[in-house]
């Protein structure tokens, strides 16, 4: 079921303010590292490298994120969860998006891939049964049976990354 997400779109009104904060005092601020937006490949070649995203959606209460084991599988993200949850209510045939990450705190560099598109579940036998089989579908951590397959079609895929700063020789 889809829900509007009013909650998150007051709460960007309000911060209008303060997304251009003031720069920080002289001699106080970090060298920035080189960015770079990623292609389309090069998303899904990191998205292929990763088992652990996190999958977007608003709910009557606001924006909600929880961690899920996913798969890539034919340019979309298939995770697993437990048939009736709220998650797989939540998601059905509404607006998601799905990010994975790799962040370095110390070399302050990484890089992050989103995906936003329309959940909706797997439902065609044919399908569900190649995904059981599947050696590479997703394997959720936690226990439980999650026996209900979830696939996240991309209308839109961009990635980030920032390179660490790399300090000149003296």
């Amino acid at each position: 079921m889809a829900v509007d997400c009013p909650y998150s779109m007051a709460l960007a009104r309000d911060q209008e303010d303060t997304m251009n904060p003031p720069d920080p005092p002289s001699g106080l601020a970090a060298t920035p590292g080189l960015f770079e937006h990623l292609s389309r490949a090069e998303c899904f070649e990191l998205l292929q490298a990763k088992q652990v995203g996190r999958v977007a959606y608003c709910n009557a209460d606001g924006p909600v994120v929880l961690p899920v084991n996913y798969t890539v599988r034919s340019h979309s993200i298939v995770f697993r969860t437990v048939a009736g949850s709220t998650l797989a209510r939540s998601v059905e045939d509404a607006p998601t998006a799905f990010q994975v990450d790799e962040i370095d705190d110390l070399s302050q560099s990484g890089w992050s891939v989103l995906v936003v598109g329309v959940a909706q579940r797997v439902i065609d036998t044919e399908d569900v049964l190649d995904l059981w089989v599947d050696q590479h579908q997703p394997q959720p951590w936690a226990d439980g049976e999650r026996n209900a397959f979830v696939r996240i079609a991309p209308s839109t895929i961009t990635g980030r990354r920032v390179h660490p700063v790399i300090a000149p020789s003296s």
